[in-house]
């Protein structure tokens, strides 16, 4: 068993993937053509259960370091946080937050990058997705 729980939960959490890609809904007129909102999706589902199968066939060691195990909760807590925070103050103002606070715990000193990184990256973003291609992005519920 040693070495097969990791690959057990990755696989366990493409398959939960797979589930939730499957009710994305989609209008009449997408769902006949062949790459649609859930072909991203399901292609990372497929991937991640796969490459975890061939983990659990060959089986894996996972050696992490105990210094490495408090920055890596504190990240996982962050995304949570970041996915927890998405309804309510919406992506770009949720992005920021996220990165800041990665910034902060790979202990990121430089208070120019801290603060311009994540704004620019957010920037960017949001310039790229809502104003060049015009896709609208939910702004959270505080803003409504």
């Amino acid at each position: 068993m040693k070495g097969r729980v990791l690959p057990l939960v990755l696989l366990a959490l493409g398959a939960l993937y797979l589930v939730f890609t499957y009710r994305i809904t989609l209008d009449p007129w997408s769902a006949a053509e062949t790459v649609n909102s859930r072909t991203l999706p399901l292609a990372y589902g497929a991937v991640l259960i796969v490459l975890s199968a061939l983990l659990l066939v060959r089986g894996m060691q996972l050696n992490v370091p105990r210094k490495n195990l408090g920055p890596f909760i504190l990240i996982s807590a962050s995304i949570i946080c970041f996915g927890l925070l998405l309804p309510w103050v919406g992506v770009w103002p949720a992005l920021t937050l996220l990165l800041v606070s990665c910034l902060l715990i790979m202990k990121e000193r430089r208070w120019h990058i801290v603060i311009l990184s994540p704004l620019l990256t957010s920037l960017g973003g949001w310039l790229l997705i809502e104003i060049l291609l015009g896709i609208y992005v939910e702004s959270g519920l505080i803003w409504n």
